[in-house]
C-alpha cells in the first residue's frame, strides 16, 4: 500500500491577474520571512497544474536579511533582465568605472520590481517582443544600457507600470503588497 502523490509543474507562458496576484503574494510572503531570491525571472516561475497555482523555484542566489537589516551589500548575480532602474542604473555604473567588484546594495523591495517587471513582460505582447532582442544583446555593459533604456522608456509612456514602481518607491517601512494587487488589477482591467 502506497500513497502516490503527483505535482505537476509547467512552465509559464503568460501570467493571468490571479497569477500575478499571487506572484505578489509569494514576493510578500519572502518579503516577511526576509528572504530575498534574486533571480526572479520567468523560467523561475512554474504552474502547479493540481492547484492551479504558481510556484517560484531555484533559490541559488537567494539570501537572507536581519530584521530591520537594510540594504545589503551583495556581489550582482542572478538574472538582471527584469532587474528595476536603480540596480540597472548602478550596475551600469559600476560597468563604466572600470571596477573590478560588483557589488549592489540589495534593498529588500528588489524582487518585488523585478516581479512587476516579469508581470509587464508576460502579459503585454508589445513589451515582450523588444525585450527578447535586448535580452539578446552580448556585451554586458551595451545589454545593461539597453535594459535601462528600455524599462525607463516603459516607465515614462506607461500611466500603470509608473504608479506600480512609485508605490514600490514610496515605501517606508513594510510594503502595502495589497496596494501593489490592487494597482495590478486595474492594469487588467484597462
Amino acid at each position: 500500500n502506497f500513497i502516490i502523490f503527483e505535482n505537476y509543474l509547467t512552465r509559464l507562458e503568460s501570467l493571468t491577474l490571479i497569477q500575478s496576484q499571487q506572484l505578489i503574494n509569494i514576493i510578500e510572503y519572502l518579503y516577511n520571512c526576509r528572504i530575498l531570491h534574486r533571480d526572479l525571472r520567468p523560467d523561475n516561475l512554474m504552474l502547479d497544474l493540481n492547484q492551479e497555482h504558481i510556484k517560484l523555484i531555484d533559490f541559488g542566489f537567494a539570501t537572507t536579511y536581519e530584521i530591520d537589516e537594510m540594504p545589503k551589500a551583495l556581489p550582482i548575480e542572478g538574472a538582471i533582465s527584469y532587474a528595476g532602474l536603480t540596480f540597472l542604473i548602478n550596475y551600469l555604473e559600476l560597468l563604466s568605472s572600470g571596477s573590478n567588484t560588483f557589488d549592489y546594495e540589495y534593498e529588500r523591495t528588489f524582487d518585488l520590481q523585478c516581479a512587476i517587471n516579469i508581470m509587464m513582460y508576460m502579459t503585454d505582447e508589445s513589451i515582450r517582443a523588444p525585450m527578447i532582442s535586448v535580452k539578446e544583446v552580448l556585451l554586458v555593459k551595451n545589454k545593461v544600457s539597453k535594459l535601462y533604456e528600455f524599462w525607463n522608456g516603459i516607465k515614462r509612456t506607461d500611466e500603470n507600470y509608473c504608479k506600480l514602481l512609485n508605490l514600490i518607491k514610496s515605501f517606508t517601512q513594510s510594503p502595502n503588497f495589497d496596494g501593489i494587487k490592487r494597482e495590478i488589477g486595474k492594469r487588467f482591467a484597462s
